[in-house]
């Protein structure tokens, strides 16, 4: 849940979904890694799948 892996969940990791926002599998954009609800598509629902960690520490994948 860390896409920027720093041991921190936060407005950069979110920031690091804007070159995908609005791709699909398939598109050169795409990146699996962020799409988090694993639908195909990086989208709004993805962002919100970060609503539960904001601002916590994780361990980096």
């Amino acid at each position: 849940m860390d896409p920027l892996p720093d041991a921190t969940v936060n407005l950069l990791d979110i920031l690091k979904l804007k070159p995908s926002f609005n791709s699909q599998d398939g598109d050169t954009r795409f990146n699996k890694r962020l799409d988090l609800d694993i639908s195909g598509t990086v989208n709004t629902l993805d962002i919100l799948k970060f609503k539960p960690y904001f601002l916590e520490s994780c361990s980096p994948d």
